[in-house]
């Protein structure tokens, strides 16, 4: 018997199988107006405690779901039945066998009082004996089958806690690019966003990855590679292409049991295999991870893969709270054959999660708390409505009317705290430098210095006049700066100021003219830029041609204006 026949055979049986013991407090009494219900409280049949963290389901008379939902803490539940009939409760929970009662008559506005009476699980995952690598030419076991049903009630409650949009997740997001020793980050870019909904592995429909595979593409077009999320192991095509079998953690594992899949033999599309793996103790479900296997471009398998780690919320609802993903930048250029160029790592981590009603319900462990004041010399006070961040990343905080600022995050290292303030104005030395350590508590101070100051330290060759400077970075449409550009300001009869970019883009030119039109042009081998002309009205630059007369705000005597140019080569070179 196959693996998928025998779990079928597993529930089938828990279906049909006398119900357990339930304790039936009353049938009678008006219900609300909303009419039918079914209440109760699930108890542990042996010691009598209330049981919670788990599902409650109402089904109709052949066992098809209508409703699911959450058991209170003290396993309470509360159930609208759709109209007088025939109905049946099932309880599922992590830790305990399945409970179903027998049928229930519910007439018109009645209200129905169950306790089901439910038991735990025989014994631990931990006794599970171990007797082999592989289940693909024998998948009948009974101890894979408990494996399963254990691991399958965290995936549903994953799956339908993302689908109701119970919580406000706060998320930390990374994209980094390595070299092909993944030892250095080529580029990092980081995300900080709040969400209802936070599924880290985005799936094709299971039916078409079981035809498909999970890496998708050509090497024209390139490759679209598909994690598999909670409906793909929880659907009948995933148990039909892969094998299951029962693992043991060890090393950093130690206290896990595994159920390992594979795909089944001779099979030949792109496909993952890896491992859920459970607490021995509890059984829930801790970790799923997965690696890449038949990859279509024929380069090495190792590494490339995913994994994500589950965690149970008060309320019985489960979340998916860390995550990575490890695939590879292919290369073609000048070769017959693919060669891994360097690898993508994609991933993220729940900072927080907060009730629709605001109330805090979990926090990662390890936020470092960085906090402190902000004095803007210029308007001699705080710079109300500022944001410091820090550099690189969407942390970010609002400074309020005392100055203070506060922010939680999930860093490690040296890093840079800027605000917006400063890096508008262009000010190099106008970030502080911090070495942060997990849970670390840090106090700083922000000054902003005086425009003589912000004037000197760009433009130290020029003493502060009245001109003004304008300074900025020339960047692709894609953000890149460029490096090595002539940036030339020209003005009345054959005036002109020019600047050349630095490494990361950046120019400056100094001493130009409040008083008159102003024409800003780039000049680079690879790039081109059409002209623009700015002028100054009070404290407004308005900036026209290109721009089609953008207006920038003007901090009295310091502009910053972004070049976008376009990445083509110039005719005459």
């Amino acid at each position: 018997m196959s693996l998928r026949s025998n779990l079928r055979y597993s529930l089938r049986i828990l279906r049909k199988a006398p119900a357990f013991a339930a304790v039936v407090i009353a049938i009678a009494g008006a219900a609300p107006a909303s009419g039918q219900r079914i209440q109760g409280q699930v108890i542990d049949s042996i010691s009598g405690v209330p049981v919670g963290r788990g599902f409650i389901l109402l089904l109709d008379a052949t066992g098809r779901e209508l409703i699911r939902d959450l058991t209170t803490p003290d396993g309470r539940f509360s159930l609208a039945a759709l109209g007088a009939g025939t109905y049946r409760l099932r309880s599922e929970r992590i830790g305990y066998r399945a409970w179903e009662s027998t049928d229930l008559e519910l007439t018109a506005r009645q209200t129905y009082r169950l306790n089901p009476l439910v038991n735990a699980l025989p014994r631990r995952l931990a006794s599970i004996m171990i007797t082999g690598e592989s289940e693909c030419e024998d998948r009948k076991s009974a101890d894979t089958g408990l494996l399963w049903e254990e691991a399958r009630k965290a995936l549903i409650a994953a799956s339908w806690s993302a689908e109701q949009e119970m919580y406000v997740h706060r998320v930390h997001r990374h994209r980094r690019d390595l070299n092909t020793s993944r030892d250095e980050v080529l580029s990092e870019e980081i995300t900080v966003l709040s969400v209802q909904t936070e599924l880290p592995f985005v799936s094709l429909d299971p039916l078409e990855l079981a035809e498909r595979g999970y890496v998708v593409g050509d090497e024209n077009d390139g490759w679209t590679w598909w994690g598999p999320d909670a409906n793909v192991f929880l659907d009948p095509s995933f148990h039909r292409t892969h094998c299951f079998w029962a693992v043991r953690g060890e090393d950093d594992r130690t206290g896990l049991i595994g159920l390992a899949f594979e795909p089944v033999p001779d099979r030949e599309v792109p496909d993952v295999e890896g491992t859920l793996w459970l607490d021995e103790e509890t059984g829930e479900l801790r970790t799923v991870e997965f690696r890449y296997v038949e990859i279509p471009m024929r380069v090495s398998e190792d590494h490339l893969g995913g994994w994500a780690t589950f965690l149970p919320m008060p309320s019985g609802a489960w979340i998916l709270d860390r995550w990575q993903l490890l695939i590879p930048n292919i290369s073609w250029r000048g070769r017959r054959r693919p060669r891994i160029a360097g690898y993508r790592d994609t991933g993220g981590r729940v900072l927080e999660v907060h009730t629709l009603e605001g109330n805090r319900v979990y926090e990662a462990p390890g936020l470092v708390t960085v906090r402190g004041t902000v004095f803007d010399s210029v308007q001699n006070g705080p710079p109300v409505g500022d944001v410091v961040s820090v550099v690189g990343t969407e942390y970010r905080a609002t400074v309020d009317r005392a100055g203070r600022f506060e922010m939680r995050v999930l860093l490690e290292g040296p890093q840079d705290l800027t605000t917006t303030r400063l890096d508008w104005l262009g000010y190099p030395s106008g970030r502080v430098h911090l070495d942060l350590a997990p849970a670390d508590t840090l106090n700083v101070r922000l000054d902003i210095p005086s425009l003589e100051i912000l004037h000197h330290n760009l433009c130290p060759r020029s003493p502060p006049t009245s001109n003004l400077v304008v300074h900025g970075e020339v960047r692709t449409p894609e953000g890149r700066g460029v490096a090595n550009a002539k940036v030339t300001a020209r003005w009345g009869l054959g005036v002109e100021r020019k600047s050349e970019t630095d490494e990361t883009g950046e120019y400056v030119l100094c001493d130009l003219p409040r008083d008159a039109p102003i024409t800003i042009d780039v000049d680079h081998r690879f790039v081109v830029h059409d002209p623009i002309e700015i002028r100054f009205v009070g404290r407004d630059v308005v900036i026209g041609g290109a721009s089609d007369g953008t207006s920038y705000y003007v901090p009295d005597r310091i502009v910053r204006i972004g070049l976008e140019v376009r990445p083509e080569r110039r005719e005459d070179y």
